[in-house]
């Protein structure tokens, strides 16, 4: 490859990762700037529980929810996080899910900012969605 390809390669190496951080940022901003007004709360059945890779390797809750409004797809967080509140998921639970809800797709989802289960409440994000257990050393 001659000096001016390799120019231009290393341009759009450079390009492809600063936008990958500015859409991380990007999803982190739109996380942390929930208007407290917007909030929604929904009751329902848990009808699934799955995990998913976040960043740094943390495993991701994510809920189905079956309520009388339609199905969500209920975002919780860090499964590390939520054992350490002393909280845990079956199929069956019955929860109420405050959070923000987002349309992706076909799929109603729901940024769960509290949730409660058996009269025991699980909160997960502050009033603006900033996620609690990032100001928990360990758990980033």
């Amino acid at each position: 490859m001659n000096r001016i390809g390799c120019a231009a390669f290393l341009l759009v190496a450079v390009l492809a990762v600063s936008n990958g951080f500015s859409q991380t940022g990007a999803q982190q901003t739109r996380a942390r700037n929930h208007d407290p007004a917007d909030e929604i709360t929904v009751k329902g059945t848990v009808e699934d529980i799955t995990y998913s890779a976040g960043r740094g390797g943390r495993m991701g809750i994510h809920l189905t929810l079956k309520s009388g409004s339609g199905v969500f797809q209920v975002h919780v967080g860090p499964s590390s996080y939520v054992s350490l509140q002393g909280f845990t998921f079956a199929k069956g639970d019955m929860i109420e899910v405050i959070g923000w809800e987002a349309k992706t797709g076909n799929e109603n989802e729901i940024l769960a900012r509290q949730i409660t289960k058996d009269g025991k409440v699980l909160t997960l994000r502050d009033p603006q969605g900033s996620a609690l257990w990032a100001q928990q050393s360990g758990l980033r």
